[in-house]
């Protein structure tokens, strides 16, 4: 607004694999409370945030598996985040299950009660409108483009970033109350399928280009 106040965002939402429109997330029988997280490239992902927040699990004693997916337990952050916290990257409550494709990330978080983003720095992340589109409970910091994404409280619960404190707790209030948790997640599907249905994300990408065009006074030549 200082820069620019004649400023003006078009907003095009993103077509997500289709394999995530083909599957329903249902509450899975685990032993463990199982956690999954998606880790892209880059310092700033959270992989510190999970080992904080793991540690405090455990000293509370609660029953949990983490698993991280996107990175091994030998990448750079994971080792970095052990020197900064002195968690043990090793700990068999948090398990690093390295890439895959989309049939095997389904399946994962599919088998999973709950869906984690710890990132620190974030713009529109797949990996939130992936979990959302399959209908899973969310918890995801507060951070970048993630409160335009989902609703806190109704598809979701969101807290800010770098406070594992908070996410631990959220965490144990989501296992203590279930059934909030996976209604939210019921709504976060609602609402992903058609942000990302392809004939609506066409129709806005459509629409910008003719907004734009028709600004600069190209008013015939509207073709997308």
């Amino acid at each position: 607004m200082a820069l620019n106040p004649e400023r003006k965002y078009y907003t095009c939402n993103e077509i997500l694999r289709s394999d995530f429109f083909k599957k329903e997330w249902a509450v899975p029988s685990n032993e463990k409370f199982k956690i999954v997280s998606t880790i892209s490239f880059g310092l700033w992902k959270g992989v510190e945030v999970i080992f904080q927040a793991a540690k405090i699990l455990e000293e509370a004693e609660f029953n949990f598996e983490w698993n991280v997916i996107g990175i091994t337990a030998d990448d750079e952050k994971a080792l970095y985040s052990e020197k900064m916290t002195s968690f043990n990257r090793n700990s068999s409550n948090v398990k690093f299950l390295g890439r895959m494709d989309s049939s095997r990330l389904i399946d994962q978080m599919m088998s999973s009660n709950l869906f984690v983003q710890v990132s620190r720095i974030e713009n529109s992340p797949n990996t939130l409108c992936e979990a959302m589109l399959l209908g899973m409970p969310i918890i995801a910091s507060y951070v970048g483009g993630t409160a335009s994404m989902m609703k806190d409280g109704v598809d979701g619960y969101m807290y800010q970033e770098g406070e594992p404190y908070v996410l631990a707790g959220l965490i144990m209030d989501c296992e203590k109350n279930y059934a909030k948790y996976v209604g939210m997640g019921k709504n976060a599907r609602v609402r992903a399928s058609q942000r990302h249905n392809p004939q609506n994300v066409a129709q806005e990408l459509k629409r910008i280009y003719e907004s734009i065009c028709l600004s600069n006074g190209h008013v015939n030549d509207t073709r997308v």
